[in-house]
């Protein structure tokens, strides 16, 4: 094979003349097309530079316009001296767009040993400011002043229980099972029959014997007027993991969701304010400089944060729900009124839900759920005889009803008062008689009155009504320091007569 190069040994002047003058004319070609290639990015560079500087003077000049339309008021000042002096001016303005909420954290924490509630509970008093006035607020002070509002809630509402004619209505199916299939907190089936009742009804009254008054389910009572404890309305609830968990939830609760990290909340510097209450609204003034942009975002800060007292108590309602519910009583003990906004609470540092404050006067109490206790167990069973019939022009049939409730404590230490909420029912009409069984005694019990069941168990009605249609049939049960492995049995035994011919229910 041959080879051949370009030297001087074999190539002739000619030839390499020409070879140069090709060179040349490829390289100014190659740096021809590198210069237009350079300047046709550089001219789309040039666009896209007037392009964003375009953008960024409509966006100027977009904000410009909607800060003049909400700046419509124009200040003149005319100064005159007699003498070079030196004058400070401050100009004071109302705008609108501008406005702040309460907002609270409540922090409850548990012994690391015995799981017991701490007395005391840490308290954060934060304002939520959201402002669209067209300026920012750059470093400056703030005073928030408000009127206060009022809004509530609280644990279980237990509803009064009624006997009507007429069958059981079905109920419709549940998403995951049978509704019907009741069983205790350790399995143990539950009866599915919901009747109950109590009462000798007179002809004046639907709870009476006689012509004399008669008392709540029958026994004769002197006592018909008086005021007694209200019942207390259902509370949210979110049962948090740990010493308190989830168990099954009741009508009425109200379940929240927090974010750790919200980027819709920009928290400012942490820092206080002084208080200043008056007659009709509070002044809290922020002791720092702070800045709110106009942004139409809440930014929030803290007011103040503060150590109260608290008083634990348990709440549970066997015959809607085994749940125990923690509650926990807090007094006020500051000097200036808590105005309603939305309140967090967190056990131990874990969330429990979210919920409504309302307006909390001086040496006024917050009564909080702090979720449900797993080591407390509450049970209910309700067991029913076959009626029997009694001779007579009456031809009724009585049905013997047992509530039985049993609490149990499986902590390590003794719990201080657990209040057991039940319903006895009551006739819807004069078909029906409810006539309280056991214990008897209780059936004549007075408003305001307390029945001693045993040592440590006392009960009262929850309405003020002895006789007619204003029974609610309510009962609360007290138990006070139930020690640790303990229980105690709560029976409620009354019969429901009713016409032979008639079907009856309790719902």
């Amino acid at each position: 094979m041959l080879r051949y190069s370009l030297n001087g040994e074999n190539t002739e002047p000619g030839d390499f003349v020409g070879f140069l003058e090709h060179f040349s004319a490829a390289g100014q070609t190659t740096l021809e097309a590198t210069t237009r290639i350079e300047d046709g990015i550089r001219e789309i560079d040039a666009n896209i530079s007037r392009i964003n500087a375009n953008e960024e003077s409509e966006d100027e000049a977009d904000k410009t316009q909607e800060l003049l339309a909400k700046r419509k008021t124009k200040a003149s000042i005319v100064l005159s001296a007699q003498e070079a002096c030196t004058v400070k001016l401050s100009l004071t303005y109302v705008v609108n767009g501008a406005s702040w909420r309460p907002a609270y954290e409540l922090h409850t924490t548990t012994d690391s040993k015995t799981r017991a509630i701490a007395n005391t509970v840490t308290l954060r008093y934060h304002a939520s400011i959201l402002q669209t006035t067209g300026e920012d607020w750059s470093d400056v002070q703030l005073t928030l002043s408000t009127a206060s509002s009022a809004y509530s809630s609280y644990v279980p509402n237990l509803a009064k229980s009624i006997i009507k004619g007429g069958a059981v209505p079905v109920r419709p199916p549940t998403l995951f099972g049978n509704n019907n299939d009741k069983r205790g907190i350790f399995g143990a089936a539950v009866s599915t029959t919901n009747t109950a009742v109590f009462g000798s009804v007179a002809p004046a009254s639907t709870f009476s014997t006689g012509a004399t008054s008669g008392g709540l389910f029958g026994a004769a009572s002197t006592i018909n007027e008086g005021s007694h404890a209200a019942t207390t309305a259902a509370s949210s609830s979110v049962p948090t993991n740990g010493p308190f968990s989830n168990s099954e939830g009741t009508g009425g609760e109200e379940f929240g969701v927090i974010v750790e990290s919200n980027p819709e909340m920009h928290a400012l510097d942490r820092v206080g304010a002084a208080v200043s209450d008056q007659v009709l609204a509070s002044t809290y003034s922020i002791e720092t400089n702070v800045t709110v942009q106009s942004d139409d975002i809440p930014h929030r800060v803290t007011i103040m944060s503060m150590q109260l007292n608290a008083k634990t108590q348990y709440i549970t309602v066997p015959k809607l729900s085994r749940a125990v519910y923690l509650s926990c009583k807090i007094i006020n003990s500051t000097t200036h009124q808590f105005l309603s906004g939305s309140l967090i609470t967190y056990l131990d540092n874990s969330y429990v839900d979210t919920t409504t404050l309302p307006l909390v006067p001086v040496k006024g109490i917050i009564t909080k759920s702090l979720g449900t206790d797993t080591a407390i167990s509450a049970t209910y069973t309700q067991s029913k005889k076959e009626a029997g019939k009694v001779a007579g022009f009456s031809q009724r049939k009585h049905t013997p009803i047992t509530d039985t409730i049993t609490i149990k404590n499986t902590r390590p230490f003794t719990i201080p008062r657990i209040l057991v909420r039940h319903a006895v029912p009551t006739p819807e009409d004069d078909r029906f008689r409810v006539t309280l069984k056991d214990p008897e005694d209780m059936g004549g019990l007075g408003p305001g009155k307390e029945y001693k069941l045993r040592e440590r168990v006392t009960g009262r009605w929850m309405d003020d009504a002895t006789s007619g249609p204003d029974i609610s049939g309510l009962v609360e049960w007290t138990i006070d320091n139930l020690e640790a492995d303990a229980k105690e049995e709560i029976k409620m035994v009354y019969e429901v007569a009713a016409p032979q011919d008639i079907e009856w229910h309790q719902y």
